[in-house]
């Protein structure tokens, strides 16, 4: 099969090949994650197939950022060419994120700048859900980043704040902060008792997903055990 050429599309292309893929039942599941969010209904593989066709572009993504909507941001982040975000982009985008996928999409963006560290841990104190899922999102970044400098003392201070704040953390932030004893175990042998001991210790994470979802949360544990288990590079 011939591979799809790219070409600079501009945003009113992306917007209408996008309302032309919309579904209202599909907007009603994604709506299902925040009922205050806007999505516009389109399939990932109908996403999929519009990006194969868009040459990256950070002027596409700030325009497109400006529409209120899942869809067109989740495009936004996804022909941001890496490490093109700017200073005011960061600190402004993180508080329009209003799905946790988006968070995840957002913080894997930022990763990419010069400002990752400084925010992450800025936006683990913050008490906005989706600002502060974004923070443990980066670090999780760091931690899959084997080439990343925090020492093992700093990863197991982590790894301890975790334990003691997870369960009293804001919903989705509590899936994110999950997710990292996986990275931090797998990413240093040295670590790996340590991250399954927190783990084990704060035990089942609850985490509500919206009304009629079949989402689950990671069993930590298990995936730390699994030898098929492999981490997200950002």
């Amino acid at each position: 099969m011939a591979k799809t050429s790219k070409r600079p599309w501009s945003a009113d292309e992306v917007v209408a090949a996008l309302k032309a893929a919309a579904d209202q039942q599909i907007a009603t599941i994604y709506m299902r994650r925040n009922p205050l969010a806007t999505a516009w209904g389109v399939r990932f593989g109908d996403m999929e197939k519009i990006l194969k066709q868009i040459e990256p572009s950070a002027e596409l993504a700030a325009e497109l950022w400006t529409y209120p909507a899942f869809e067109p941001r989740h495009i936004a982040l996804s022909v941001l060419p890496k490490g093109s975000m700017t200073e005011q982009q960061v600190d402004a985008w993180v508080l329009d994120l209003d799905f946790s996928l988006m968070s995840d999409e957002f913080a894997k963006a930022v990763y990419h700048t010069p400002w990752a560290k400084d925010r992450l841990e800025r936006w683990v104190d913050d008490e906005r859900d989706f600002v502060q899922r974004t923070g443990w999102a980066l670090l999780y970044g760091f931690a899959s980043d084997p080439a990343e400098s925090y020492s093992d003392e700093e990863w197991r201070a982590w790894l301890d704040r975790i334990e003691r704040t997870i369960h009293d953390a804001p919903n989705w932030s509590r899936e994110s902060m999950n997710n990292l004893p996986i990275a931090i175990g797998l990413r240093d042998p040295g670590l790996f008792d340590a991250a399954v001991g927190v783990a084990e210790r704060y035990g089942k994470v609850s985490v509500f997903h919206g009304d009629k979802t079949n989402c689950k949360v990671n069993d930590a544990v298990a995936l730390l055990h699994n030898p098929k288990t492999k981490l997200v590079r950002y």
